[in-house]
């Protein structure tokens, strides 16, 4: 029985090591672990009841994967494997989550992290971030100092964040002052440098990294920070699991994970899928989700593969006047507002070493945003607006490490460039208040039709120098210098006036850094 109003989670766990016996393997499968727990959704207000669980259609699909895959694991032969070593205990705050772990800077491209190695980078784990219980990447980075929220667009998927004043927002117009990567890609997106938060997939996050700071590595938009995500990848031991979760105001999820061996592979692969009502009068969204991963390794290098496919459907309640705001905070002045993207995402990333101390780290990388963007007015008519984005690029970067007695010294250099279109159209729609345009004309009608094609490219050289023993241990130097480029070619077809914003522009820009730091140890 689950006593807590708010969320209650089913979840159904398989786990196999080794072939010792068929039956002992599919038995597994059939020994349900249910856990009911409570989860804690800050900032929202909850119906004082629990609303009943209604599992999503993909359900039945997520278990007979599991079925297989587990059966799968039952009738294959494991080789047995050494046990892997349990991570070191972290020092965490007072909500539970690590508070910093140290590693050698900050990294443009995905690579191992060790606690032995220099300057601060706060870092939240998978399992602090389920610990938390958080359903969307902000509300798993709210309690970092420094974080703060802001909800805009009236749900918990399209929040704002930002981090020592500056902001990451998905509202285009925004000063955009945080730059975002998944797996070494920007995902701020070409058109206005936004950022679409509901499109990161939290339940594949293996870590966030988060970078206080302008740093000239991670280029343009990192001036109060960048945050870097890393997702997750097959293990060596076959695991799948269902987890089916309901709450206040019908929020349901339901999800599914498989990972493991595939031969010299790893996989992993997750599909989901959510709706809820929202706290809000239409607030409602809905969302399907599927993330998959291959992995390779052998003694000195590695690779992944992976693949993002995404749809949602959000409703945006938006801000309240103040007049409103007092009587009913549920209300919606606008209602109909909403935002329907559709997102491929596909991520090649490997890494070798090439010599002792020298490592060499390649990404590659498309994406496309298929996005729909439609707003209600009071005090004009009513305007959709269809985005689609497509984007192709890739990162080189060379790393150097070596050490001489106490100094510990890192040297690393690379290239990044990215090819992007974007066609934006915006349409304008009768509503009660307005049948015809300003001219007379009659609505719906066309009034906005651009496109933009970005070259954008950059190159970057870091050296940072640490002490690692004696009376100065923690002492580092960091020296940093990049270059960015980014070219636009627009093309204006707009009916009202064609040829306006028809143009190029390019923008460049040398990018110096320098400091050093003192990480003193108890």
């Amino acid at each position: 029985m689950c006593l807590h109003p708010r969320v209650c989670v089913l979840q159904v766990r398989v786990a196999t090591t080794r072939r010792r016996d068929n039956a002992r393997a599919l038995g597994w499968l059939f020994r349900f672990a249910p856990q009911c727990y409570a989860r804690e959704s800050h900032g929202q207000e909850f119906e004082s009841g629990m609303n009943r669980i209604i599992p999503a259609p993909f359900v039945p699909l997520a278990c007979q994967l599991v079925i297989g895959f587990g059966a799968h694991a039952a009738g294959s032969e494991q080789q047995p494997t050494s046990p892997v070593p349990a991570p070191e205990s972290s020092s965490r705050n007072e909500n539970g989550l690590v508070e910093e772990i140290t590693v050698l800077g900050p990294a443009r491209l995905p690579e191992s992290r060790t606690s032995a190695d220099g300057l601060t980078v706060q870092v939240i784990d998978a399992r602090e971030i389920r610990a938390s219980g958080a359903r969307t990447l902000q509300e798993a980075l709210q309690r970092i100092p420094g974080i703060h929220l802001a909800d805009e667009q009236g749900n918990i998927r399209q929040e704002d964040l930002s981090l020592r004043g500056f902001s990451a927002s998905p509202v285009t117009g925004v000063p955009q002052g945080i730059s975002v990567f998944v797996d070494g890609v920007r995902v701020n997106e070409p058109a206005a440098e936004e950022v679409a938060f509901e499109l990161i997939p939290l339940g594949d996050i293996e870590r966030i990294e988060i970078v206080r700071g302008p740093n000239a590595i991670f280029g343009r938009n990192t001036l109060g920070g960048a945050i870097h995500i890393l997702t997750r990848r097959g293990g060596r031991e076959p695991e799948a699991n269902v987890q089916i979760e309901g709450g206040s105001w019908k929020y349901q999820e339901a999800r599914g994970v498989i990972s493991g061996p595939l031969g010299p592979l790893s996989g992993y692969l997750s599909l989901s899928e959510f709706s809820d009502q929202g706290w809000r009068v239409r607030g409602a969204g809905h969302g399907v989700r599927a993330f998959g991963k291959l992995g390779a390794s052998q003694e000195g290098a590695s690779a992944t593969l992976s693949y993002q496919f995404q749809v949602d459907r959000l409703q945006q309640p938006g801000s309240l006047p103040q007049t409103t705001l007092g009587t009913d905070r549920r209300e919606n002045y606008t209602p109909g507002d909403f935002f329907a993207p559709g997102l491929h995402f596909v991520t090649l990333n490997g890494r070798a070493r090439l010599a002792s101390g020298l490592s060499v780290g390649v990404n590659g990388f498309f994406r496309s945003v298929d996005a729909e963007q439609f707003n209600a007015s009071w005090i004009s008519p009513d305007t959709r607006l269809f985005n689609r984005t497509a984007s192709a690029g890739g990162t080189l970067q060379l790393d150097h490490r070596m050490r001489a007695g106490a100094l510990q010294n890192r040297l690393s250099a690379g290239v990044e460039a990215m090819r992007s279109a974007v066609r934006l159209l915006v349409h304008e729609e009768a509503n009660p208040r307005f049948t015809t345009c300003e001219d007379g004309k009659p609505l719906p009608r066309l009034t906005s039709d651009l496109y933009d094609r970005q070259w954008a490219w950059g190159a970057f050289l870091q050296e940072q120098a640490q002490i690692t023993d004696g009376p100065l241990t923690g002492l580092a130097a960091t020296a940093a210098l990049r270059f960015d480029r980014i070219a636009h070619d627009i093309a204006d077809t707009s009916p009202d006036a064609p040829g306006n914003a028809t143009g190029n522009a390019i923008f460049s820009a040398w990018i110096p850094a320098a400091g050093i730091s003192w990480a003193i140890a108890p």
